[in-house]
Order: structure tokens, then C-alpha cells, then sequence
């Protein structure tokens, strides 16, 4: 076992020396969005524009192009689709020179790896690029380049960028998913106070769905009708959140001292209803809410429907634009 430690005056400095920081930070990368772009060339060729980068195994190598190199993809197949993948590399054969600045007679490669011609392609797996390039040859993956059947140039190819930027890289290779967090390890001890704003959010992160409706609906009697416009369908995230569903309505009736009931339903199931006793013929607002209890994820529809429940008139259901004299019903559904 060796305890090491880098740049103090006297002795002698390995190459891990120079990136050894670099290596376990960062591993693999581009120094930003502009380097080793990949693009359609001329025929076969792709263009891979200047930059710089680190490409990472038992050490980190830095390297660097100050102009637009190329690489040819491979003969397309006559029968199915394939998928390239351009990778840079270090080509360990050739013996680094003192006598050459910057290592620049021809050690990093650019190279065009063929996929298998399939049905359904897939890119190289890393045993291909190894038995392509040949073992022990660091390499870094640029892109994937989709090979149409008998293609003759790359002007139709598709390009699918797999670089890694050090920003990105050093948050766990590039993406931080669910299943990289450990259960219960994000806890609001963690989260500073307003550290999470409106803008950070998703759009339905909160409001799964809302519908209003600005035109009357009359001739309800004492069959249980649908309320017009009242009817929203919703998507719920999985992990086992409640919704509420609240809604609003605007009921009168031609007769007075009918009594109304207004349901909030999911097809044929009662989820919550409220009961109106209507003294006079005048309009009468309600609004009232239930509590879903963890509904399973995936799409779920919601309605309003009411009939008339005792008396003798005929209900209606108002609407009209905002103002001082009229209100528009309506139905949400929002993440408790």
C-alpha cells in the first residue's frame, strides 16, 4: 500500500500524478458542450469538431484537438439498420516521445465502432469496442450514429450525443435518479427553508387537473345527470400520494323548497356528494371537497352529476362569465 503526495519539491512524480485529482472528480469527460461535437461529413466521414477532455481508467489523460478531425463509418448494411458509436482513444502501441510536445504523433484516435445490423439495432457494448480497438486502449464514447440500410453518406445519419460534461459527471455519471438517493435520505432537515421555489417544480406537481364551464345546464330532474363541462381526466403519479378533488356549483331550481344533491363520482363510483335544501328559487353556491386516498397511479376521470332529491321543480346548474352577478362552476384535482 502506498500513501502518496504530489507536488513537493524533490522526487520523482508519476504520470497519476498529474491527474489523479481529475480521475476520481471527474472520470471520463468533455470540458464543455463546444468539444469533440460529432457531425454529418462528406461520404462516410463524420466530423468531430476541436476540444479538450479527460479520458479515465487506472489513470487520467488529458486530451485536446486544436482543428476538425474525421472518422469513416463502416460500409452500411444491405439488410437492417445499425448503430455506430465514435469514440476517442488512447493508442497504447504507440511509445510516447520526449522528443515529440504534447504527445501529438497520432496517440489519441478518433474511430467509427460498427453495431450489429439488426431489426431492432443496439450501439457497440464495451467487449465490442475493446475487440475493436484492442484491450488495454483507454477510450471515451462521443456519440451513437444511427446507420440507415445502405446509407452512402452521413447527411441522413442520426446523432445521438453521449458525451459527459464534468458538471454532470461529477453528480454520480451524469443523471441523479430515484434509485441513486437512498430511501428516506432526502428529508426536509436537509432542504433549507424556501430552498424549493414554484419554478422547480412540475406543471402538475401539485394541480392534476381543472375544468370550468360558463354555460347553464337546466332540465335536471330526479334522474342523476352529468353536469356538463364538469368532467376532468387526470393523470396520478406513482408513490402513493392522495389527491383532493374539490368543486364548485351554482344551483337553482323553478320551484321553491327542492332539495338537491351534487355528486363528485369516478365512472360509477361515489366518491363524495353535498346536499343543497333550496328555501327559494334563487341561485345557491356550494363547494365542498373529498379526499381521494391514495388512488393508483395512471389515468383516472372525475365528474360532477346531480338530480333533484325531494320537490317538485326543475333544477338547473348556472353559469356565466365572472362578474358580480355570476360564477362559473367547476371541478380540480390537485396532490395532497
Amino acid at each position: 500500500m502506498s500513501k502518496k503526495v504530489f507536488n513537493m519539491q524533490g522526487g520523482k512524480h508519476s504520470a497519476a500524478a498529474y491527474s489523479e485529482l481529475e480521475k476520481w472528480m471527474y472520470g471520463s469527460i468533455v470540458a464543455n458542450a463546444a468539444s469533440f461535437v460529432v457531425s454529418a461529413g462528406t461520404g462516410m466521414l463524420v466530423n468531430i469538431s476541436t476540444g479538450a477532455g479527460l479520458i479515465s481508467d487506472t489513470i487520467a489523460r488529458r486530451i485536446g484537438t486544436d482543428a476538425v478531425e474525421t472518422a469513416t463509418v463502416p460500409t452500411a448494411s444491405a439488410s437492417f439498420n445499425r448503430i455506430d458509436t465514435v469514440l476517442a482513444y488512447i493508442d497504447t502501441s504507440v511509445t510516447p516521445s520526449t522528443g515529440v510536445t504534447d504527445n501529438t504523433n497520432d496517440i489519441l484516435k478518433f474511430v467509427v465502432v460498427a453495431g450489429t445490423a439488426a431489426s431492432t439495432p443496439v450501439a457497440p457494448t464495451g467487449a465490442a469496442i475493446i475487440s475493436a480497438i484492442g484491450a488495454g486502449k483507454p477510450y471515451m464514447v462521443l456519440y451513437d450514429v444511427l446507420v440507415p440500410q445502405n446509407a452512402t453518406n452521413t447527411s441522413g445519419m442520426t446523432f445521438t450525443d453521449r458525451r459527459v460534461l464534468p458538471t454532470s459527471q461529477s453528480i454520480a455519471d451524469a443523471i441523479v435518479t430515484a434509485a441513486k438517493i437512498a430511501t428516506s435520505a432526502v428529508t426536509t432537515a436537509k432542504v433549507a427553508t424556501n430552498a424549493i421555489t414554484g419554478d422547480k417544480l412540475a406543471t402538475n406537481a401539485i394541480l392534476l387537473g381543472y375544468a370550468d364551464t360558463a354555460t347553464t345546464q337546466g332540465g335536471i330532474t330526479t334522474t342523476e345527470t352529468d353536469l356538463t363541462g364538469l368532467t376532468i381526466t387526470v393523470t396520478v403519479p406513482a408513490g402513493g400520494r392522495s389527491i383532493k378533488i374539490s368543486a364548485s356549483t351554482w344551483l337553482s331550481s323553478s320551484a321553491a323548497g327542492d332539495t338537491t344533491r351534487v355528486f363528485i363520482k369516478e365512472g360509477s363510483t361515489y366518491l363524495g356528494f353535498h346536499t343543497l335544501a333550496m328555501p327559494n328559487v334563487f341561485g345557491y353556491n356550494t363547494h365542498w371537497s373529498v379526499i381521494v386516498p391514495a388512488p393508483s397511479a395512471g389515468s383516472h376521470t372525475y365528474k360532477l352529476t346531480a338530480y333533484r332529491q325531494s320537490g317538485s321543480g326543475t333544477i338547473a346548474s348556472n353559469a356565466g362569465a365572472i362578474s358580480t352577478s355570476n360564477t362559473k362552476p367547476f371541478i380540480y384535482a390537485e396532490m395532497v
